[in-house]
C-alpha cells in the first residue's frame, strides 16, 4: 500500500500535514491508520465523515468527533454546513477521488478555506478608522468628556 498526504487540524488551532496509507473512503476513520503525531487528542466514539467538500478534482472528507471532554474542543472554524457543529479533539481532512484517496495537502486546505468562506469578512487587525468615522474636535461628542 502507498501512502497519500493527509491534513490535521488540531485542537489547538495548529494545522499539520501528515501520511496516511492509502486506503478507500469509508464512513468512518480507523485511528489505527494514523500517525501517533496526529492522533494525541481524540474525542470519544468513533471518528466520522461531517461533510465532504468537492474541490477541483478531488472531494474533501472531514473526519471529527461530536462528543468528548470539555477542553478539548477543535478551535478551528470549519465552512458551512458544519460552521456551527462542535468538534472535540483533532479534525482530518482527507482528499479522494471516488473511493481511491489522494494527496490532500495544508496549501490544498487554504483553498478549500477561501473557497467556501468567500465572502465573508476578515475581522482581523487590519481594521482602520476612515477620514469619516474620526472624531473632530469640535465634535459634539467633546461635550461629554469630562476632565477630571
Amino acid at each position: 500500500m502507498s501512502c497519500v498526504k493527509a491534513v490535521c487540524l488540531r485542537f489547538t488551532g495548529d494545522v499539520a500535514e501528515f501520511t496516511i496509507e492509502s486506503n478507500t473512503i469509508e464512513e468512518t476513520l480507523s485511528t489505527k491508520l494514523l500517525p501517533k503525531s496526529v492522533k494525541r487528542t481524540q474525542g470519544n466514539g468513533s471518528l466520522s465523515c461531517r461533510c465532504e467538500y468537492p474541490m477541483d478534482d478531488m472531494t474533501v472528507s472531514v473526519y471529527a468527533w461530536n462528543d468528548g471532554e470539555a477542553g478539548d474542543e477543535n478551535k478551528h472554524d470549519l465552512p458551512p454546513p458544519i460552521d456551527n457543529d462542535l468538534y472535540f479533539g483533532n479534525v482530518y481532512l482527507l482528499g479522494h477521488i471516488g473511493n481511491k484517496m489522494v494527496d490532500l495537502t495544508k496549501s490544498d486546505y487554504d483553498s478549500l478555506i477561501n473557497k467556501y468562506f468567500e465572502g465573508f469578512d476578515d475581522i482581523g487587525s487590519e481594521d482602520s478608522w476612515s477620514e469619516e468615522e474620526s472624531v473632530a474636535s469640535d465634535d459634539s461628542i467633546h461635550d461629554f468628556i469630562v476632565d477630571g
